[in-house]
């Protein structure tokens, strides 16, 4: 039987490996997030490059920085299922970015189709709900886009 002391010391370090397990849950959605917001962004900037309005250098510029985060993230990301789906969407996110800035340079026959880079953005939207839910309302919105109403 274990004795009052081993028993109290027992549920301090339950609570505290609680603690540690919600606030490492909460530096996930933080990480999908500031991921989330940067893709967005990239993505955006890409889009308008393949539209023939955006500049080639500024997309570079947000697709580098969307890598660095990305590569900073990843070793957050990769220990949990749902965070690792995320992970590997947000790198065949980046693969598409690659795909189409190399297209914008190089304009031709059968060039880059602009929903498929949609597509790859929506598909990380959808990995990143399921993260983001951890987060107050007010910053799953802000990383959405949305408008307060």
């Amino acid at each position: 039987m274990l004795s009052r002391w081993q028993g109290g010391l027992g549920a301090l370090a339950v609570t505290l490996v609680a603690c540690a397990l919600v606030v490492l849950a909460r530096a996930v959605a933080a990480q999908a997030a500031i991921v989330t917001g940067q893709a967005i962004r990239s993505s955006q900037a890409v889009s308008q490059v393949l539209a023939g309005s955006g500049d080639h250098e500024t997309a570079g510029d947000e697709f580098r920085t969307y890598m660095m985060m990305l590569l900073v993230a990843a070793p957050v990301l990769i220990d949990a299922r749902t965070s690792r789906n995320f992970l590997e969407q947000a790198q065949s996110l980046g693969g598409e970015m690659v795909r189409a800035l190399a297209a914008a340079r190089s304009p031709g026959p059968g060039g880059y189709p602009p929903g498929r880079l949609d597509d790859a953005v929506r598909q990380l939207r959808n990995a990143s709900a399921p993260l983001l839910q951890m987060l107050d309302p007010e910053t799953r919105q802000a990383v959405r886009g949305d408008q307060p109403g």
